[in-house]
């Protein structure tokens, strides 16, 4: 739902370079040296290794695209790691051309694919879950996203923990969330570790629905490359009904948006909306409605020590509900566009 530079002080660029120092980390410099060569377990050093075998085995495709990622000083293989998602859909195409995403990935349908030997091989480099998911590195670039709520659904809370387990006196911290690859593993193992193909999101949008989505930036939201609140609004049938059952949420285009976003449709937002949370926008909707701003003068002229104007009283209400005041507050609330959405419905918010 959110663009996630709004949402943090961070410099996401330079997130990503550090990201990408961590990687591909070198030994230390022996003696008269400049700089060391790359660690056998960093991604440079597990690209070589594998590239060693394609060569003992004769597979000059292969070596072809090992020598893609590591020629002019690793060029490519810092750009599939560093890159926004426009540019790594630019990079997918320059592979796929060069070398034919068949060669990665058996593309069975929009929602099914798998790796070929050699993607599993590519995969094996990338080495996602031990270089990145099992590291402290996942949960400290976490911490730096300021991120509270799944950017994709805006339902369920993204976390990670700092705790003392029972009998224990260590301190750990782990991700309690899940990362999303927009563009997914089974089709681009070679994207595995780039920083903005990471999106962190819940179970229910990542691994019960997503999963091997074929996935686009030209059809579907990333939290990285757009703000969904520049294209689609939420609105509800009614701001009056007599029950909740009677309410029905829907998205629709805001007026000049040309953007189809697949992913409110694929990842079942709005049905999860209308099938889980029609009582508390029903209810967040009386007691706004029945807390407005006219009744923001009363509670002033009852309580002039607690609330001072009309819109403090009408504010405090908002923040109560978890309604947003701004978009760029989405995140920190669940549901916070779809209450935000009702209340400029409602004409209980300035847009």
């Amino acid at each position: 739902m959110i663009l996630i530079d709004d949402h943090t002080s961070t410099d996401l660029e330079q997130l990503a370079e550090n990201h990408y120092t961590l990687l591909t980390l070198r030994n230390n410099p022996r003696a008269g040296q400049v700089l060391g060569d790359f660690k056998a377990k960093s991604l440079v050093g597990r690209i070589k290794a594998k590239k060693a075998v394609s060569v003992a085995a004769n597979e000059q495709q292969q070596v072809d695209f090992w020598d893609f990622l590591l020629d002019n000083n690793e060029a490519k293989l810092k750009e599939l790691i560093i890159s926004r998602p426009s540019r790594l859909k630019q990079l997918i195409q320059e592979i796929d051309q060069q070398f034919t995403n068949a060669m990665f990935s058996v593309n069975n349908s929009f929602t099914d694919a798998s790796l070929t030997p050699f993607g599993t091989i590519v995969a094996e480099a990338f080495a996602y879950q031990a270089m990145y998911r099992n590291k402290d590195l996942c949960v400290t670039v976490f911490e730096q996203l300021r991120l509270r709520v799944c950017p994709y659904c805006n339902i369920t809370p993204v976390e990670c923990l700092t705790y003392t387990p029972r009998l224990s006196n260590e301190l750990k911290r782990t991700a309690l969330h899940q990362l999303d690859h927009f563009y997914p593993q089974s089709r681009h193992p070679y994207l595995a570790l780039s920083f903005f193909n990471l999106i962190p999101g819940c179970p229910y949008c990542n691994g019960h629905l997503k999963s091997q989505m074929d996935f686009d930036i030209d059809t579907h939201f990333n939290p990285y490359d757009k703000r969904l609140d520049d294209h689609f609004l939420f609105e509800v049938n009614s701001t009056n009904a007599d029950s909740p059952d009677l309410l029905e949420f829907q998205h629709i285009s805001r007026q000049g948006s040309t953007f189809l976003d697949y992913a409110l449709v694929d990842l079942e937002v709005t049905s999860r909306y209308n099938q889980w949370y029609k009582n508390l926008i029903y209810d967040m909707m009386n007691c706004i409605r029945f807390n407005g701003p006219d009744v923001g003068l009363s509670h002033m002229m009852q309580m002039p020590d607690v609330f001072t104007t009309p819109l403090a009283a009408h504010d405090s209400l908002l923040k109560g509900m978890g309604v947003p005041r701004n978009r760029n507050e989405i995140n920190n609330y669940p549901l916070g566009k779809l209450k935000r959405d009702i209340c400029l419905q409602m004409d209980m918010l300035v847009p």
